[in-house]
């Protein structure tokens, strides 16, 4: 994600337009990525080395095709097979209300539009690892993030418009908050997971 919301300032940079903001943003990441590398995941490096290792042998070709645990997808012939059966983990509902939230962008600041891409892009390389190796990344988590933002964004704008829009507002966040709780803690949490 990071590498992918550098390419704006850098961009910006070689056009002669100066984005303090963009690389504030760039740097206070990369300050937060090297504490958090420091407090936490330094005790986990022998994990992160062999899955990084593992994905990198499979993308080579050396290594096995899928982690264990994996999703089989080699049963599915298509790209939009494969996210049509992984759509319910992101949920229909926000997809829409995050596509719908993207439709005025001139009202988003341009920063805060190219770190949305940016992380929206970084969710799709990692959906398209998933489809392409079987890896267990998980994308899902990745791309919640910003989809729940923009969803966010798009049900508050017509929640405070006009009275049906808080009425339709709140059916469709009770739809949202029913399939959280039935397939993230029904049916993960209980069912797989114990």
């Amino acid at each position: 994600m990071l590498g992918l919301f550098a390419l704006w300032p850098v961009s910006q940079a070689f056009m002669g337009k100066s984005n303090r903001a963009g690389w504030g943003v760039l740097a206070a990441a990369v300050a937060a990525l090297i504490l958090s590398f420091a407090v936490y995941y330094r005790h986990f490096t022998t994990e992160l080395w062999n899955q990084w290792s593992g994905l990198f042998s499979r993308l080579t070709g050396s290594g096995k095709t899928g982690a264990p645990g994996s999703v089989d997808t080699t049963q599915s012939a298509g790209l939009l097979d494969f996210f049509a059966r992984r759509g319910v983990w992101l949920g229909p509902s926000v997809v829409l209300g995050a596509l719908a939230g993207l439709l005025p962008l001139r009202a988003i600041g341009a920063n805060v539009r190219a770190l949305l891409f940016a992380w929206l892009g970084a969710g799709l390389v990692f959906a398209l690892l998933d489809r392409a190796l079987g890896d267990t990344v998980r994308w899902y988590y990745l791309a919640g993030a910003p989809l729940a933002l923009l969803a966010g964004r798009f049900f508050g704008s017509l929640a405070l418009r006009t009275r049906p829009g808080r009425v339709l507002s709140g059916l469709v966040l009770s739809v949202i908050l029913f399939q959280t709780l039935v397939f993230w803690i029904g049916e993960l949490i209980f069912t797989r997971y114990h």
